[in-house]
């Protein structure tokens, strides 16, 4: 099998290609039996990368360290995709956005928070991760303001995943999408959109006019109040 990954990689089959991989995990152990549970049951090798480490231990044969290993691989995949696009043009309209956004946020079984910080030619710029559930747009957060000051960006475009299916939004989702319009506003670059990505469908805060409803009713004193003046100023 290592023969003919090094000779003619095309020429293997995808449970082969994952057989070699669990060769990893699975020491003297014929591992052909677990690369065809694994197809069978999540439908191909994209469906067993994106599964979570709990569904991958339901399948017989499959141990924490495989579970751990396909998860870490998913990551490296996700993050390596995101790097791929800097500099380069990136959609900024729900309909452009939302393919490369289910891209990004492929395979991850928790909330996770993304700005996407571009330029007056939509290249992007940097993918600022603000982490997951009980997301904090904040004095405790300066990634987002270091981003934008260090890319010299014009504009960006929020978006986070409902992994649960449902994607609309939340009353802390509003809240989230006013706190960076006015972070946005304090150092001069426009908020283009905040989308919804979910394994139901997606939102767009623009397309619907609920930021537009965001930016006319924003209770600007509560929002300053949260975000410290002293981090304003740096």
């Amino acid at each position: 099998m290592f023969d003919k990954m090094l000779s003619a990689p095309e020429l293997l089959s995808d449970h082969e290609l994952l057989e070699i991989f669990l060769y990893n995990t699975n020491k003297r152990q014929d591992t052909n039996p677990i690369a065809h549970r694994l197809i069978n049951v999540f439908g191909s090798l994209k469906g067993v990368f994106g599964a979570t480490p709990e569904k991958l231990l339901s399948v017989e044969g499959v141990g924490e360290k495989t579970a751990v290993s396909i998860s870490l691989c998913k990551r490296f995949l996700v993050n390596g995709r995101t790097n791929d696009l800097i500099g380069k043009k990136i959609g900024i309209s729900f309909f452009e956005a939302y393919p490369e956004l289910e891209e990004l946020f492929f395979g991850c079984d928790k909330e996770r928070f993304v700005v996407r910080l571009v330029d007056d030619e939509k290249r992007l710029l940097s993918d600022v991760d603000l982490g997951g559930n009980g997301i904090i747009i904040d004095s405790n957060n300066n990634d987002l303001v270091c981003a934008i000051k260090a890319t010299g960006a014009t504009a960006a475009l929020i978006a986070h995943n409902h992994p649960s299916g449902e994607y609309e939004p939340s009353a802390n989702d509003d809240l989230t999408t006013a706190k960076c319009h006015v972070l946005c506003n304090i150092h001069g670059i426009r908020l283009l959109d905040h989308i919804i990505v979910s394994p139901g469908g997606g939102y767009s805060y623009f397309c619907s006019r609920r930021l537009h409803k965001i930016r006319e009713n924003i209770n600007l004193d509560n929002i300053l109040d949260e975000i410290k003046e002293g981090d304003i100023n740096e």
